[in-house]
């Protein structure tokens, strides 16, 4: 089990998580977001990334983890490819997701549309509540993460499914 430090542009903290995989545009990780929890996943931008590195609390995150004997595994359904069709089969396994062009906040939803360079979400708040205003895009090359399959993620959903 490899952790790393994952330092993005303009971002004061970190992304830490479990290397799983890569390929020449992301990067998955099981994300850490604190201490010694794994917690969904996350893909970062490596066009977005300055330095990714182990330090001291890498290593004993690495040992912790592996003293719980946590096997970190990939997340359901979805690989590496364009971010078009990880967002479809993030989209498709885990229903919503969280997309990051600012280290200050993050925007959950699912997919209004993805034309060209531009993705639309379908925002939903922290309440659950679905925000029927048209979207501003986001381009796709802004994106420095995605999140998903988190416990914060999954507690959205639900209380968005039990309000339809």
């Amino acid at each position: 089990m490899d952790i790393y430090n994952y330092e993005l542009k303009d971002w004061e903290d970190y992304v830490t998580g479990i290397l799983l995989a890569e390929n020449e545009e992301w990067v998955l990780l099981n994300e850490i977001p604190a201490d010694y929890v794994s917690d969904g996943y996350c893909l970062v931008n490596k066009q977005q990334l300055v330095d990714h590195f182990k330090d001291d609390d890498t290593d004993l995150k690495e040992k912790v983890l592996g003293l719980k004997g946590f096997q970190p595994q990939l997340p359901q359904g979805v690989s590496l490819a364009n971010i078009d069709d990880m967002l479809r089969a993030i989209e498709q396994h885990y229903h919503i997701f969280g997309v990051q062009d600012e280290e200050e906040s993050i925007q959950i939803g699912t997919i209004q549309s993805i034309v060209a360079n531009e993705l639309r979400l379908n925002y939903i708040n922290s309440y659950g509540e679905m925000d029927d205003a048209t979207s501003p895009p986001i381009f796709k090359t802004d994106i420095q993460t995605v999140t998903f399959g988190t416990d914060y993620l999954y507690s959205i959903y639900l209380l968005w499914k039990n309000q339809m």
